[in-house]
């Protein structure tokens, strides 16, 4: 069972997330106070991904990635909030682009909350993390707050409601990335 990923992984889990920015002519270096949150929604139409919000009928379930003669949808589930939906089709997304060669012999990722760890699991983790909060951004941004809000918890909500994220997966990241 893999705990963590090495640096080589999450510098080449970069590069692609870097490759998709620049696809959809979204620049890494945005402006915080001024742009939105990522855009998943230009991914998923330059892609032809099918997006359903939808019942699984089981809470243990956040989301999943299916292809059916080579149609792609991202199912998530109904009953989460808007930042884990989103972090759940950036999840699914990281499949698409890092497993996509799997699909053939799985034909679909479903992802249970039930903690398990293992690579792939890992490897979307970090995609979606750096997808919607990159590494760059957070950092120099981090550096600001730290000037303006004493308490490590306001920084958090601060940087995960202007990236649209959870507070949970914002203090991930900034794990993740050793900020804290």
């Amino acid at each position: 069972m893999i705990n963590r990923l090495s640096q080589a992984e999450k510098e080449k889990i970069k590069k692609k997330v870097k490759e998709i920015y620049k696809s959809i002519d979204f620049p890494l270096n945005f402006d915080i106070t001024k742009e939105t949150a990522f855009p998943i929604s230009k991914i998923l139409e330059k892609e032809n991904i099918k997006l359903m919000d939808f019942d699984i009928g089981n809470d243990d379930v956040s989301g999943a990635i299916l292809i059916d003669n080579g149609n792609t949808q991202i199912l998530v589930n109904s009953k989460d909030k808007r930042t884990r939906k989103r972090f759940t089709v950036a999840h699914e997304l990281g499949h698409y682009y890092l497993h996509r060669e799997q699909f053939q012999q799985d034909e679909a990722f479903i992802d249970y909350r039930d903690g398990s760890r293992n690579k792939r699991e890992l490897e979307a983790d970090y995609f979606a993390g750096y997808l919607l909060a990159p590494t760059e951004k957070i950092e120099e941004i981090y550096c600001v707050l730290k000037k303006i809000y004493s308490e490590i918890s306001d920084r958090i909500t601060w940087l995960s409601e202007r990236f649209n994220v959870s507070r949970n997966a914002m203090y991930v990241r900034l794990s993740q990335e050793g900020i804290l």
